[in-house]
């Protein structure tokens, strides 16, 4: 089946190796225009299109897919069907009719639950124990699209959004691969999504990042393994910003408010209080260093008991 691959982020990359390697043939990647990235600023061309060029595929960087223009370049492709992994723009009927076995979408949810952008992240600050991956039919609204396939994943305790993101990874390419013969064989039994069980999600905001520690420390501790590799969970201790990758919940409590230094011991660690145990940051990463341990941190820097880590004003 002649298929047309829309993505944007290294997440994506996988999805395309995975068709590019099938009986399947790419014979378009369309992906986002090349943007300006890090301190220096630098135009950056997207992970899916430095993994076109790789892997020798015709690529496109429309502004606007929608544009009628545009539309009328993928018509003289002659696809069959397309398949959009994180490609991060709505298509509009216009273009959705282009295709003749339609457009397969990627998710990684069991939809209707978590339509959206990070649901991987929100799976895990909500402290699901079960997520997914799903396929769907393209239409014009977000992730609302009748379901071709779906498979659940398991979320572990210790799963941080790297691990679980790795897991979806391999799992989600198995799936789209199966859903594409499926299509291509013309044996698909869809289902309809019932929109009065759906949920959203929203971007991972500087709010979100921000650790609360009135909160309770299991929400904490999800916060900060859901942020694990990126962005990161974090705080502020005497006006630097403090990261947390990676932490355990201490089953004590004390008196102290929530945020204050319990315990700062080269030998113990640091332990923090929250609003019910105390949470203890086993990995962590001071302004403008690298990562180290508490005990390690504890080492180098003044910290005593009674000290309180804030939040950003």
């Amino acid at each position: 089946m002649k298929i047309i691959f829309l993505g944007t982020p290294q997440f994506s990359i996988p999805f395309l190796e995975a068709i590019n390697s099938s009986h399947h043939k790419i014979i378009g990647v369309i992906t986002n225009p090349d943007r300006k990235a890090g301190r220096g600023r630098k135009v950056t061309p997207s992970s899916i299109k430095k993994g076109a060029i790789k892997l020798g595929l015709k690529f496109f960087q429309p502004q606007n897919i929608n544009e009628p223009e545009f539309i009328s370049q993928l018509k003289e492709l002659k696809a069959e069907a397309g398949v959009i992994v994180a490609y991060g723009r709505i298509l509009k009927r216009e273009i959705i009719d282009v295709m003749e076995k339609g457009w397969i979408n990627f998710h990684p949810s069991l939809l209707p639950k978590y339509r959206g952008p990070s649901p991987i992240q929100w799976a895990i600050l909500h402290g699901e124990s079960i997520t997914g991956i799903t396929t769907t039919f393209l239409d014009e609204k977000m992730d609302s699209g009748d379901i071709i396939l779906q498979k659940k994943i398991e979320i572990k305790e210790n799963d941080t959004f790297g691990k679980l993101k790795q897991k979806i990874k391999v799992e989600g390419c198995k799936l789209l691969l199966k859903t594409l013969d499926l299509v291509e064989k013309g044996d698909v039994k869809t289902i309809v999504q019932d929109d009065k069980l759906a949920t959203y999600t929203k971007k991972i905001t500087k709010k979100i990042k921000t650790i609360n520690w009135n909160n309770s420390s299991k929400r904490i501790y999800n916060q900060i393994r859901a942020l694990n590799p990126t962005p990161g969970a974090q705080t502020i201790l005497k006006g630097k910003i403090l990261k947390i990758w990676v932490s355990k919940i201490i089953n004590r409590k004390s008196s102290l408010p929530p945020g204050s230094v319990v315990t700062c011991s080269p030998k113990e660690g640091l332990f923090i209080t929250t609003s019910d145990y105390l949470i203890r940051p086993i990995i962590l990463q001071p302004q403008d260093r690298s990562k180290m341990k508490d005990i390690e941190f504890l080492r180098g820097y003044q910290v005593k008991r009674g000290d309180v880590l804030g939040i950003f004003k």
